[in-house]
């Protein structure tokens, strides 16, 4: 048994997955599996893939079902005793994998990362605010003192028997959904070590958009959620996306949301109008 299952999921990623995996297996922690979900893909992935003669690596292959049937299948496959999710077109810094030389027991260690465009310019730095164990984690997100993304947290793979994986209906921000299940309930432990250098891609308007019913957000009811730190990550989260939508005449998931969160959606409104006003009676004094 391995101490740590990398678990890639990979479709048509020719030209990203060889950087990717060269920034796996070139770490100095050398006691860990690379679990490859080759998801039906048509291109030259699974040869690049084959290019690495490292028997840490297992390929595993489906017909194309998407990313997350893909993360649940390599979470199935994966029998280390952490699971480290990572996109195939994202890599890890060097001596990311230093972080779990230490004993560990949490259920979830959760590391910082950086955000680079396409080109490698940084965009974003996202930082924890201090080390050690999290008294309260949905506090410390909502606070900006803990982030999560993909490729950035180490997740003890017992935590993970029992509960659902990700949800294959939805398309957009999915892996949001799922972190924040996973996380309810867990003993948590923030590394300020960075360890992820996540590529943001295209951004702002070039960026696609899901049918609302595939959107993390038309599933969001805030009256349902019992945590008040998460209600705020989420009523913030949902205004965004409900902006989003309205900007693209996407009336449709204008509606979904607004039947979802009412009370949350017309307070925002009015807040935002109220600002407003407040900034052209300043101006014109």
């Amino acid at each position: 048994m391995p101490h740590l299952s990398i678990v890639i999921p990979l479709y048509n990623k020719e030209k990203e997955i060889h950087t990717t995996l060269k920034s796996v297996l070139s770490q100095s922690f050398s006691d860990f599996e690379v679990v490859i979900v080759n998801d039906g893909s048509t291109d030259g992935s699974v040869r690049e893939v084959e290019r690495f003669a490292d028997r840490r690596i297992r390929i595993v292959t489906q017909e194309n079902a998407g990313v997350s049937a893909a993360r649940n299948q390599g979470i199935r496959e994966a029998t280390g005793r952490y699971i480290l999710l990572l996109d195939a077109d994202d890599t890890l810094m060097p001596g990311a994998f230093d972080v779990m030389k230490k004993p560990h027991t949490e259920d979830l260690v959760m590391c910082s990362f950086i955000e680079t465009k396409t080109g490698g310019e940084i965009y974003k730095k996202s930082i924890h605010k201090y080390e050690g164990v999290v008294e309260n984690p949905f506090r410390s997100l909502c606070r900006k003192e803990l982030f999560v993304r993909i490729g950035s947290c180490f997740i003890r793979r017992d935590w993970l028997d029992g509960k659902e994986g990700f949800r294959t209906d939805l398309r957009q921000y999915e892996d949001d959904e799922w972190h924040y299940r996973i996380m309810d309930g867990a003993t948590i432990y923030s590394s300020t070590e960075c360890i992820l250098s996540y590529n943001r891609g295209e951004t702002g308007l070039s960026r696609g958009i899901s049918p609302i019913e595939k959107d993390f957000v038309s599933t969001v009811v805030l009256r349902r959620v019992r945590d008040k730190y998460l209600r705020c990550i989420l009523g913030d989260y949902i205004f965004r996306r409900f902006a989003r939508r309205l900007q693209i005449g996407d009336w449709k998931g204008v509606r979904r949301i607004y039947c979802n969160n009412p009370f949350m959606i017309t307070y925002c409104a009015v807040c935002c109008v109220y600002r407003t006003l407040l900034e052209r009676i300043k101006a014109r004094s």
